[in-house]
């Protein structure tokens, strides 16, 4: 079996797109991160693979991802909610692949492994939108970026194997 090597120095993922905004997005709010959102669009411009993800107006019609973001500052040392949701338009002809899908992963969340958060949380809906939601508590606000770098690369990783 063939092994694929990347230099992690070389990648520069975070210089690529849809890191690239969310970091330009996020420095803008950092100082007031309370009740802020981030919204980026996911390959509305163009079909098939872009910016990490693949789209299919068949399948992916309208695709973004949202932080929302607030602060809890009931103690001493303030915890940052993030939640991280996923969605796009449904059409009823893909309902059940996608309830498949959410079942299968269901059963991989507590695999999961997000560095720097004490509270993790995974529900999603499928409707006429399609959402997967993850909600995170992150007790240093210093990690917060990194850790919606996280999120973001858990659902590149999830939906990697769309096409």
């Amino acid at each position: 079996m063939p092994v694929i090597y990347y230099n992690i120095d070389e990648l520069k993922s975070l210089e690529r797109e849809p890191y690239k905004i969310l970091t330009k997005r996020y420095k803008s709010l950092k100082n007031a991160l309370e009740e802020k959102e981030i919204e980026i669009n996911i390959g509305s411009d163009k079909e098939g693979f872009s910016k990490g993800f693949y789209t299919d107006s068949e399948f992916t019609n309208e695709a973004k991802i949202r932080f929302i973001f607030s602060k809890e500052a009931k103690t001493d040392k303030p915890q940052y909610f993030i939640r991280m949701v996923y969605s796009f338009e449904c059409n009823e002809s893909n309902l059940d692949y996608y309830r498949r899908h959410i079942k299968l992963l269901k059963k991989r969340v507590p695999y999961f492994y997000i560095p720097d958060v004490t509270h993790f949380a995974f529900s999603s809906q499928i409707d006429d939108e399609f959402n997967m939601q993850f909600d995170v508590l992150v007790k240093n606000g210093e990690k917060v970026l990194q850790v919606c770098y996280s999120l973001l690369n858990q659902i590149i990783s999830i939906l990697s194997f769309e096409d």
